[in-house]
């Protein structure tokens, strides 16, 4: 495991993500933030619909010391976990955190 190329991977997926899908409008905002130091990166939406609040987390992946991948979070339709398998992180190294343990169990990605 290469936590650089780790890195670099998931800043250019959220990146390449953040690029071609995520079009700001005059009400909603897209922000990618990355957090490099503690090795999270998000992307979030904030802004207001027709009235209303509009904020959330659409993805959260976060790079642990022990080399795993933890996809926290992914509200799109995008599959963003099919993205880092494509560019080379393998599902031993990925964690569906929005899994329980025991379902976690069941799939071919990691565990812990």
């Amino acid at each position: 495991m290469d936590m650089k190329k780790y890195t670099d991977t998931i800043k250019n997926v959220l990146t390449e993500i953040n690029s071609r899908y995520a079009k700001p409008s005059d009400d909603i905002q897209y922000q990618l933030i990355m957090d490099e130091k503690q090795h999270n990166y998000l992307l979030l939406t904030n802004g207001w619909l027709r009235g209303s609040r509009f904020y959330g987390i659409l993805i959260h992946v976060e790079l642990k010391e022990d080399g795993k991948v933890w996809l926290h979070d992914d509200n799109t339709d995008l599959v963003v976990v099919d993205w880092l398998l494509e560019r080379g992180i393998p599902k031993k190294d990925i964690v569906l955190g929005w899994h329980t343990p025991s379902m976690r169990e069941d799939t071919e990605f990691a565990v812990m």
